[in-house]
């Protein structure tokens, strides 16, 4: 039975994307990556092509510029005073990517007291093509939300009730920064497309084994 991609599902994709001159710009490596067929979490041109795509089947796509990441654009390419790169402690050179305002550029050139600075995305203004596989295909709220916690949480335990979801996180899961970002993300694509409407997290917190023991006179 031929099993195809629908929109909001969850699916596990691995793929290369080259530009229209044959260079790799992104490629899965280890293992597929994740994805929301259909809600944008890819370039448009590569998103539409998923949903309705065959699970297991080896296919592909040519992303037109408009449908990747546009035109080049003339009016983000322009001059910067040197002084702004050295007050920031950063001594610019050509090519180099820089960030600016919250914003990535690259450095085009430098010269009196001037830094040329271009603001367009490398791959704007190009075609591009990719070569995919939809290695599985999530559809049921339980599913969808099993390979989440697998792909965010190392696996740990989520439980379905009705339209509400219990996830128990163990004392020796860390809780750093790294863990806050992955539960909000889980939270997040949970809610909006894993038909739920509610999460709950149960989480232990120990001290270390070391910190237990007492100190030594």
């Amino acid at each position: 039975m031929v099993e195809k991609v629908e929109k909001n599902d969850f699916v596990e994709l691995s793929f290369v994307g080259k530009d229209s001159d044959g260079n790799v710009f992104e490629q899965t490596t280890n293992k597929p990556v994740l994805v929301v067929a259909g809600v944008g979490q890819v370039l448009p041109g590569l998103d539409e092509k998923l949903v309705g795509s065959e699970v297991g089947k080896k296919a592909s796509v040519v992303v037109p510029k408009d449908k990747a990441f546009g035109d080049r654009r003339a009016d983000l390419v322009g001059l910067v005073p040197l002084s702004a790169f050295q007050k920031q402690g950063v001594t610019p050179a050509v090519g180099q990517v820089v960030e600016l305002d919250g914003k990535r550029a690259r450095v085009q050139s430098v010269a009196g007291g001037r830094v040329r600075v271009d603001f367009n995305h490398e791959l704007a203004g190009k075609e591009l093509s990719y070569e995919y596989t939809v290695e599985k295909r999530f559809s049921t709220p339980q599913a969808k939300l099993d390979a989440l916690s697998k792909d965010q949480l190392s696996g740990a335990p989520v439980k379905l009730e009705g339209e509400s979801v219990a996830v128990s996180i163990g004392a020796g899961k860390p809780k750093d920064a790294n863990f806050i970002v992955a539960k909000l993300r889980f939270i997040d694509l949970a809610l909006r497309y894993a038909g739920v409407k509610k999460v709950v997290f149960n989480e232990e917190y120990a001290l270390p084994a070391e910190a237990k023991a007492p100190a030594k006179a």
